[in-house]
């Protein structure tokens, strides 16, 4: 009877015990847990802020700058001077020297950083210079019979020839001795004594002062200022006329 009831109270006993220590384990977890999490928190902590350290420290800030050339070619119109002679009727014209326009390039340098344009600069360049016209203006009157009755060219025409005409550029000495300029033209001799004075609708009057190799029977070459003019004249059937 007494061993049963010591036996029963030690039972008790180990039971209080038991409940005592499982209460105890229950109210220390959480401040382990706490503990744990807070030590982790703070490594994670340090751990962020070492990369901000780190990353403030060694980042560089680089600025890719670029440039784009641009090339284009500008012309420059020539200037025409018109002077008044009495070797034109009134109302005539003729171009002495063509003129020819200039040339221009201009080169655009863009500058750009990380792709956003931020300045440019631009360069002139003289190609070729424009070339003054020279036009000359007729202030005679017009008197005495039209013997061709060709009324519009405002000339005694003494004969009416139809010839290939072509072109060439002015520079040298003709064969009467007189420079190669427009005014002058290369003939046959046969054909149009040289001295002849000739007008050639849509130039003017003309002076047969030259020859050439490929100039024979009724073919002309007219003496003009630039290369351009003569091959956008190329060769071309014309009638011109003789005149006093």
């Amino acid at each position: 009877m007494y061993v049963r009831k010591s036996v029963a109270m030690c039972i008790s006993s180990l039971l209080v015990l038991a409940s005592t220590f499982m209460a105890n384990t229950a109210s220390a977890s959480p401040r382990i847990a706490l503990v744990q999490n807070r030590g982790n928190n703070k490594a994670i902590r340090g751990t962020s802020k070492a990369q901000n350290e780190s990353g403030h420290h060694f980042a560089q800030v680089r600025e890719r700058v670029t440039y784009r050339v641009k090339k284009r070619k500008i012309s420059v119109p020539f200037q025409t001077i018109r002077r008044e002679t009495d070797l034109l009727y009134v109302g005539q014209r003729h171009v002495l020297r063509y003129g020819v326009k200039g040339v221009i390039q201009r080169t655009t340098a863009i500058r750009y950083i990380n792709g956003r344009k931020v300045g440019q600069k631009i360069l002139e360049k003289v190609i070729r210079h424009p070339i003054t016209e020279v036009m000359l203006v007729g202030t005679r009157n017009r008197a005495g019979s039209m013997l061709s009755g060709r009324s519009e060219s405002g000339f005694n025409v003494i004969k009416e020839l139809t010839v290939v005409a072509t072109e060439y550029v002015a520079g040298g000495i003709t064969a009467t001795g007189v420079p190669a300029q427009p005014g002058v033209i290369a003939v046959d001799p046969s054909v149009i004594p040289l001295g002849t004075k000739v007008y050639i609708p849509g130039i003017g009057v003309v002076r047969a002062e030259d020859t050439g190799g490929a100039i024979i029977g009724d073919r002309i070459d007219i003496c003009v200022s630039s290369e351009a003019t003569a091959l956008q004249w190329g060769v071309r059937t014309i009638k011109i006329y003789e005149i006093e």
